[in-house]
């Protein structure tokens, strides 16, 4: 299922363009990362599906709220050698601080996840 995310508000023309252009293709294709890795959550014995499922769906309502476009290109590619796109460890760093799973997550995305309200 694919996501529709909206630029809340940009300090330019020229900074709104650009946030359409690479922000937000780098946020849909993360989001879709971050939904096929949870998805594999739901396999795990450990993580209660409820709060599995209901955390996507509060996750993917914030998303879809939208975010200014400054955060879309702060967080657009990918971070150091790690081929993992960084919204997409945002995404993933929300998601467990729902299921239990904080601790087991980078502090820097876990702070950025809060930062936006995702967590």
């Amino acid at each position: 299922m694919t996501i529709q995310p909206i630029i809340t508000s940009a300090t330019s023309d020229a900074q709104r363009e650009e946030a359409e252009r690479v922000g937000l293709p780098w946020f849909v294709r993360s989001f879709e990362g971050y939904l096929a890795a949870a998805e594999a959550f739901q396999d795990q014995d450990d993580i209660d599906g409820a709060a599995l499922a209901s955390s996507i769906v509060a996750i993917r309502a914030r998303a879809e709220a939208g975010f200014d476009a400054g955060t879309y290109l702060a967080l657009q590619g990918t971070r150091g050698a790690s081929s993992s796109m960084i919204w997409e460890e945002v995404l993933l760093a929300a998601l467990a601080t729902h299921i239990g799973l904080a601790g087991d997550v980078d502090p820097r995305e876990l702070e950025t996840a809060r930062h936006l309200g995702l967590a």
